[in-house]
């Protein structure tokens, strides 16, 4: 049969007290052992149900529970947290296959962006060397860079043969 009463006196540091039962007014002893497990300890004033039991003369409480607070509330385990170690050995491996593909990569970019200049260079000198006005056939031309010029940027101002085939006059293409 369960029995109610209220803690007044806890000794934490021992481990044990007492409870004064609501029915009998009689102080029981208990242990920490018929606590309920992995809750806090009891307050005093808290009221509680236990069983009664008869150890060595004396009666205890055992299976003690406690009526305001909830049964499936558990302390929660304290758990060790240890610091992390930090791992760069995949960040340096990152940093030096980068450092590879920009090593190897890059003089190849470089020399693409260098001849794309070049070319657009020589277009551009071309251009201003040359305009799409006073010569109408392949005969006043004098230079592959000219009939290059005329061919990209005139084509419609040479009348007396197709601007390819001057080109092909100018600069000996197949």
């Amino acid at each position: 049969m369960r029995n109610q009463g209220r803690i007044i006196q806890w000794l934490d540091a021992e481990g044990h007290g007492l409870i004064k039962c609501n029915d009998t007014e009689e102080e029981i002893f208990v242990e920490a052992a018929a606590l309920p497990p992995r809750q806090d300890a009891p307050k005093l004033g808290e009221l509680v149900s236990f069983e009664r039991h008869i150890f060595e003369n004396a009666i205890q409480a055992t299976q003690l529970q406690y009526v305001n607070r909830p049964h499936f509330v558990i302390k929660p385990a304290k758990l060790e947290v240890r610091p992390r170690k930090r791992n760069f050995s995949s960040l340096i491996i990152m940093m030096i296959f980068g450092f590879f593909v920009l090593n190897f990569m890059a003089p190849q970019q470089q020399v693409d962006a260098i001849k794309a200049s070049k070319v657009n260079e020589e277009n551009q000198r071309a251009n201003t060397r040359f305009q799409c006005e006073g010569k109408n056939s392949c005969a006043e031309l004098s230079a592959c860079d000219e009939a290059t010029f005329y061919v990209e940027n005139c084509p419609d101002v040479l009348v007396d043969m197709s601007s390819l085939a001057c080109k092909t006059q100018w600069c000996s293409v197949d």
